[in-house]
């Protein structure tokens, strides 16, 4: 049963009228949902050699920032910081650190953030 929820509940998420359809589950199950501002999608390509695109959704207009992480946290770039309306967006990252200059073949971690949420994927470039 719970499992029958859930998927009803990730089908629900992919329509247009998520947060209505969302509040009537939620009512007829007694159960609470976390209401998700930002959705961030694996990158593309990935591995990558000369630029990868990320691409992520708002639900709402909001101040976003978009970072990449090296293995041991430190930063390497800050993609992107600024305010986006709602809908779906598209950046390119073409491997360079803050100094322009292009970083190691290696795993990375991009994150995506908010005032509300953050998420975070891994990418390779080779």
């Amino acid at each position: 049963m719970r499992i029958a929820i859930i998927l009803l509940v990730i089908a629900l998420v992919a329509t247009s009228s998520t947060e209505s359809r969302a509040q009537q589950l939620c009512d007829n199950t007694n159960m609470q949902i976390k209401k998700v501002s930002l959705e961030l999608y694996q990158n593309s390509p990935n591995p990558f050699d000369s630029e990868t695109t990320i691409k992520f959704y708002l639900v709402n207009p909001q101040h976003i920032e978009m970072k990449v992480y090296d293995v041991t946290s430190r930063l390497v770039k800050t993609i992107v910081s600024k305010d986006f309306d709602a809908g779906e967006f598209e950046v390119k990252w073409n491997g360079s650190n803050e100094s322009g200059q292009r970083v190691y073949p290696g795993l990375y971690f991009y994150e995506l953030s908010s005032a509300k949420e953050v998420k975070i994927k891994r990418l390779l470039m080779l």
